[in-house]
């Protein structure tokens, strides 16, 4: 009985799972522009690096090895931090994450 109840919520809520710590959060300091050009020149080949002219964010997105695509905004926060909010796509997001916060410990601060 117990094997049939596993199979029914299998089947009712489906085989699927969540990205691993889909979002992440950081705080900096550093000016936002700098820390973002310092991250987006140690990603690699793959992200691209667009600013929103209306207010203080830059945002870094890209399609990592492994097929996940992140996006890393970096925010002015006032008083020369910068607050860094990541997007991960699955799979492996937790191990992406640990990869961008050692790039981010090499920029200047």
């Amino acid at each position: 009985m117990r094997r049939w109840i596993v199979f029914a919520a299998i089947v009712i809520g489906g085989c699927q799972t969540a990205a691993e710590e889909p979002d992440q959060k950081t705080a900096l300091a550093g000016d936002y522009r700098v820390v973002a050009g310092c991250f987006y020149r140690g990603a690699g080949s793959g992200y691209r690096s667009t600013e929103d002219p209306s207010k203080p964010v830059v945002t870094v997105s890209g399609t990592r090895s492994g097929g996940g695509t992140d996006s890393l905004e970096f925010m002015a926060t006032g008083d020369g931090i910068t607050t860094v909010h990541a997007h991960l796509g699955s799979p492996g997001g937790t191990e992406a994450w640990h990869r961008y916060l050692s790039i981010l410990k090499g920029c200047p601060g």
